[in-house]
């Protein structure tokens, strides 16, 4: 069949006597597009490579020129020995002399193989670049969305200080506590508010809370207590209360050892040491 395969067509065209005149050029590519690529028989004769059976008035039906524009443009092509032809009472035959010059079987079936191969190659590249694409595409996603899962735990424990407190030496504490607890397993912002909330039950002032956050990061405590020696103190200072003024000085005191025996000077220095 004559529209199977291709033709080659050498960018040397361009440099073609007969190129900038459009019949003669469209008339002369559709002569290589009609010519044989291999011997044929026709009718009990044998129509070569490069040549084939035609008239003017095809020619003419088939490139869409007139039949006066196939006439100049055969003379011309035949002038220039671009094409030959043999007319016969039956038909005409137009020969192209260079056709192998232009359409080498060899150059063609390596020019097929290497579209094919490049083809080929092509897809593979598309394939592998397409797979790299999808996969960075999705490493993409995931750094982004582990970034994300960090910034919004960043922002709401520190939303949530910020709301809390405006002292900035209370809230720098209270940051150091959640990175402690961020490294102990169940930390949330919903552990966070419920701690604050015990904060505020144990204290009512920011010095005493900046002690309590301290004493619980020292003791990697999850959650806020009272301070530990704060009974001890209120226990010692009430006791101290409770104690005659003359207790604490003793060097004022004055026994006249001759108002005394020594029995009873030995059962008031009793007596005193009791009271301690």
């Amino acid at each position: 069949m004559m529209n199977d395969g291709f033709i080659k067509l050498h960018r040397k065209i361009i440099d073609w006597e007969w190129y900038d005149d459009i019949n003669t050029k469209t008339l002369f590519i559709h002569i290589l597009l009609m010519a044989n690529f291999e011997d044929r028989k026709w009718h009990g004769e044998t129509v070569k490579r490069g040549s084939f059976l035609t008239s003017y008035q095809t020619l003419a039906t088939q490139t869409g020129l007139t039949m006066q524009q196939v006439r100049t443009s055969i003379k011309k092509l035949l002038s220039t020995n671009d094409i030959t032809k043999v007319t016969s009472n039956k038909n005409t035959v137009i020969i192209v002399p260079n056709y192998d010059l232009y359409q080498s079987v060899q150059q063609t079936e390596e020019q097929t193989n290497n579209i094919e191969e490049t083809n080929e190659q092509h897809s593979n590249n598309i394939q592998v670049t397409t797979t790299k694409k999808e996969k960075n595409v999705k490493n993409d996603k995931n750094i982004r969305k582990k970034e994300n899962t960090k910034e919004k735990k960043t922002v709401s424990f520190s939303s949530i200080l910020d709301g809390y407190t405006q002292n900035d030496e209370l809230k720098k504490v209270l940051l150091s506590y959640v990175d402690m607890r961020n490294k102990m397993k169940g930390f949330t912002t919903h552990a966070l508010e419920l701690n604050l909330k015990t904060l505020d039950s144990l204290a009512g002032d920011d010095k005493t809370k900046i002690e309590i956050v301290n004493q619980t990061i020292e003791h990697s405590w999850k959650s806020f207590y009272k301070i530990k020696n704060d009974g001890y103190s209120k226990q010692q200072i009430s006791k101290s209360k409770e104690l005659p003024s003359w207790y604490h000085d003793q060097s004022n005191i004055k026994i006249d050892t001759e108002d005394f025996n020594e029995a009873e000077m030995i059962e008031l220095q009793n007596q005193l040491r009791g009271g301690r």
